[in-house]
């Protein structure tokens, strides 16, 4: 039996009121971070990106032009897929597919922005002098014991480089929203707001996420019928 098969056939045997609590509210939070993402790309390409921290910008204040050189390190399934392994060049970035898929432009968006958000992937961004240039000083490369923690962990380790002579590092070994590090509940409502904001009007998204809270007790139609009334934001 295939793993697909696998879960189907568990989902199509468990009864809603057999999962506990705390998965039931994993489900809610899952169901409104899809919701936020699907609503984010309304009328654009699917975007794939990974959530990237760079604590390292915020806690020592420096900005993108002050920034030399970074080192990545990382487990060697991402190098291979978007960090310039298997996959060839990821430097050379022009469209929102190229961008999703270089770790390079990912870390220079961050830096420069703060954030990695869908606005990061907009064409005029993806295409502007400082991120370009910053995205050629990123390098990446696989390390081995990394690649050995992997899946059980997500390790990467940052080093970055100032033109003042400075360097700076941090490991990570997972993400917020990782199996090891949930979301909470009020971190998932504040990407919901931020990601369907372009879109979706204040009410709207309140009242969709008032909606999947209380996901226990509606129908579903209740809730897809929210969804239907989501169009331009004014």
């Amino acid at each position: 039996m295939t793993e697909v098969e696998r879960l189907a056939e568990f989902v199509n045997r468990v009864k809603y009121r057999a999962i506990s609590e705390r998965t039931r509210g994993q489900l809610k939070l899952h169901v409104l971070d899809s919701l936020g993402c699907a609503i984010g790309a309304l009328a654009a390409e699917p975007i794939a990106a990974i959530r990237t921290h760079l604590e390292l910008r915020r806690q020592y204040g420096f900005t993108a032009a002050a920034v030399a050189q970074v080192e990545i390190e990382i487990f060697d399934v991402a190098h291979r897929i978007i960090g310039g392994g298997e996959d060839g060049d990821k430097t050379t970035v022009r469209t929102k597919e190229e961008a999703g898929h270089s770790l390079q432009y990912m870390i220079a968006a961050a830096l420069c922005d703060g954030e990695l958000l869908p606005r990061q992937y907009a064409p005029k961004r993806i295409l502007a002098s400082d991120v370009q240039h910053l995205l050629q000083q990123v390098t990446v490369r696989p390390n081995a014991e990394f690649s050995a923690r992997f899946p059980e962990e997500m390790p990467c380790r940052v080093a970055i480089n100032l033109e003042d002579g400075r360097r700076f590092e941090i490991e990570k070994r997972d993400y917020e929203g990782f199996h090891s590090r949930p979301m909470s509940w009020d971190s998932v409502v504040r990407k919901f707001h931020d990601l369907a904001a372009p879109r979706a009007t204040p009410d709207q998204r309140s009242a969709i996420a008032r909606a999947v809270s209380q996901l226990d007790n509606m129908r579903v139609r209740e809730l897809t019928a929210l969804l239907a009334q989501i169009g331009e934001a004014r």
